[in-house]
């Protein structure tokens, strides 16, 4: 949200003398408080909550699907020769790159659809102002986060969530989606890493070394504030 919503309408209502004298007159609206109650803002809340605790469901799952297979690899590193624990560790480290190549595109899309979602928000939150603002004969309405001290009868946030809540009384946020992020498989597998292509070798590190099997997993999404 902007730092100030100004809100321009023809003519002026009633309103203090000080501020007809001064030709401006202010509302001041809470911005974080619309989100925290309104009905669009609590339904995005409680979906992204839903999706971010999904996410890092699948994240530890998959992170668990790769330890697994590459302990099974180490358990085996007795058995096999280097060349044979050389490719199958480069198998399983390409594997895990693609589980975290597609990890990551989830989360990035859960965040661009958290981010259109909250603009989405904001513009009916404007317009909601802006109805506002020409009931009471208003020229300027901010955001109370760019106020430091004001009138507490300037504030017409309840108003302006009565009136956004009749415009967006609920909102759907996208789960981003794109099917599953795919599995390491088992250690003695050599196939390819998943249908969208290989990511590249992380590499193995020698002959007998294990350190470069790994899966680093992205954050759950942020929050709605």
């Amino acid at each position: 949200m902007a730092a100030a919503i100004a809100v321009s309408v023809l003519g002026l209502g009633a309103a203090s003398a000080q501020q007809q004298n001064s030709g401006v007159v202010v509302g001041v609206v809470d911005f974080d408080q619309v989100m925290l109650e309104s009905k669009a803002g609590k339904s995005l809340k409680a979906q992204v909550a839903q999706q971010r605790n999904a996410f890092q469901a699948e994240v530890d799952k998959q992170q668990k699907i790769f330890d697994d297979a590459k302990a099974k690899l180490v358990a085996q590193r007795g058995t096999l020769a280097d060349d044979e624990f050389k490719k199958k560790a480069d198998a399983l480290n390409k594997q895990g790159d693609q589980i975290q190549k597609n990890l990551a595109q989830r989360q990035q899309q859960l965040e661009s659809s958290l981010a259109k979602v909250k603009d989405q928000i904001e513009r009916a939150t404007e317009l909601a102002a802006q109805d506002v603002a020409k009931a009471h004969g208003m020229t300027l309405v901010v955001n109370r986060a760019a106020i430091l001290v004001y009138d507490n009868s300037f504030d017409v946030t309840k108003e302006v969530i009565r009136n956004l809540d009749a415009k967006l009384p609920s909102i759907k946020l996208s789960s981003g989606s794109t099917g599953s992020a795919g599995s390491a498989g088992s250690a003695g597998s050599t196939g390819s890493a998943g249908s969208t292509g290989d990511a590249g070798s992380t590499g193995a590190t020698g002959s007998g070394g294990t350190s470069g099997i790994q899966l680093g997993t992205p954050s759950a999404p942020a929050g709605t504030q």
